[in-house]
């Protein structure tokens, strides 16, 4: 029986799983784990692969129990009596990867209350538990995404050649999965005023795409022709080493509706290319205005795209900021060792 069961309903190349791929990739008991995961049909089996380079992975079947000492919540996805109906352990633990946690279901009282312990990436998530019901205090371990610097920089330093530079063109990129939430819509809008404002640039986009979001794909490429915005916004799909197309842009931008932490800002960091984002849940946590990034509001009108337009062409064309920026971001760190040590103290901790 494994001490570690790391559950998914359905495992995509997304920040729940790459959070826990680089767990396993700085974790000294890897042996003592094991990924569950049940719905194989949509499962990215190359991820599943990835996991296999460390750990055991194992599709659960249906009406199938598993037993582990310690069953670990992991899926985006309304999951906690598949949980733990389906799982069989002495505790069980939420790794909540989502912002603000009350998106997944409305948890009240007991439901809560039936998980052991809570795993959050950022402070901001670990109020929205905490805030949900006040027993949970005391019970929630706040460790952000892990990243591995050398990795990143290695795998940045890759050919690609899908990205050109090009004397007098900026490179702009996001990097998130296709959905509503992840801030596409505003994207165009502000493409369009970019272009408005004289800026030559390309803005690219990486991310996995789901059948059931064609249709909202499919509407945004709409937007996009009706814009003239063809030869400015391109969607590369999914890349197994975003690092390498990061890394040859200027800037990366994130305008989500809800963002629990952000690794695609955290990579960008490590990279030195300046983010600017929607100052949202846990973003704030890791730009500080003027510093290292920019911040705006989401935008609700035609003027807010404008001001975030302008905001984008002045960090691009004012090379004293855009430079400051960038030293800002050469003195970045991240204490690893120290964030493996609270997941593990989460996991394995039977005081709650």
């Amino acid at each position: 029986m494994k001490k570690l069961a790391f559950y998914f309903k359905i495992i995509a190349r997304g920040g729940s799983e790459l959070a826990l791929l680089k767990y396993f990739m700085n974790n000294y008991n890897n042996e003592e784990c094991v990924v569950i995961y049940y719905d194989a049909e949509q499962t990215d089996m190359s991820v599943v692969e990835d996991y296999n380079k460390y750990v055991d992975t194992y599709h659960l079947k249906e009406d199938e129990v598993y037993n582990a000492q310690v069953a670990i919540n992991c899926s985006m996805y309304d999951t906690d009596e598949e949980l733990f109906e389906r799982i069989n352990a002495e505790k069980y633990v939420y790794w909540s990867n989502m912002s603000p946690f009350a998106v997944r279901i409305d948890y009240t009282g007991d439901k809560l209350l039936k998980y052991n312990s809570y795993l959050a990436p950022s402070n901001h998530v670990a109020k929205c538990i905490e805030k949900m019901n006040k027993n949970t205090k005391g019970k929630i371990y706040v460790a952000n995404p892990i990243v591995n610097f050398e990795e990143i920089r290695s795998k940045a330093k890759e050919v690609q050649d899908e990205i050109t530079r090009v004397e007098g063109r900026y490179n702009l990129i996001t990097v998130g999965r296709y959905t509503k939430e992840k801030g596409y819509e505003y994207n165009i809008e502000i493409a369009n005023e970019l272009k408005k404002l004289g800026v030559n640039f390309v803005w690219y986009s990486i991310g996995f795409l789901r059948p059931k979001h064609q249709d909202f794909y499919n509407e945004l490429q709409q937007r996009i022709k009706e814009y003239g915005l063809e030869e400015n916004i391109i969607h590369l799909g999914v890349k197994n080493n975003p690092f390498k197309y990061i890394a040859s842009c200027d800037l990366s931008l994130l305008f989500t509706t809800t963002e629990a932490w952000g690794l695609g800002i955290t990579e960008s960091k490590v990279l030195g290319v300046p983010v600017v984002a929607s100052n949202v849940d846990g973003v704030p946590e890791q730009i500080t205005n003027e510093e290292n990034g920019l911040l705006f509001e989401l935008p609700k009108c035609k003027e807010d795209y404008i001001k975030i337009a302008e905001g984008i062409k002045r960090i691009l064309t004012d090379k004293e900021l855009y430079n400051k920026m960038q030293a800002n971001l050469s003195k970045f760190i991240y204490n690893v060792p120290e964030i493996v040590d609270t997941m593990n103290e989460c996991f394995f901790n039977k005081e709650e």
